[in-house]
């Protein structure tokens, strides 16, 4: 499935900070818990073109391209469990979701 490429995926920097919610207590303001949701496993920033591979966990598709490019077996990076396939879903009601939730953040 293509898709178009995403910044910030794929081994590079990302601006945005890592997982752990900065508020007191662990508790996330809404805004952090969508930035969570959102965020891709492998590359600690907000997904801009999330598919779905079949180990069930969403990645960034370039970050999870290239995984999938360097082993020769398909081991899931979220469980180090061999992968079916190395077929990947563009989820496009999370893409939309994502783009409308960055665009309140501007």
């Amino acid at each position: 499935i293509e898709g178009k490429a995403a910044s910030g995926a794929g081994g590079g920097a990302c601006s945005e900070s890592g997982g752990a919610c900065s508020e007191s207590g662990g508790a996330c303001s809404e805004s952090e818990s969508f930035r969570l949701a959102f965020t891709c496993p492998l590359t600690k920033c907000v997904m801009m073109d999330p598919v779905a591979a079949s180990d069930g966990y969403l990645y960034e598709r370039s970050a999870i391209q290239e995984v999938l490019r360097s082993s020769g077996i398909i081991l899931s990076p979220a469980t180090g469990e061999v992968m079916p396939d190395d077929k990947l879903v563009t989820i496009i009601p999370l893409q939309a979701a994502i783009q409308e939730w960055l665009s309140t953040k501007s």
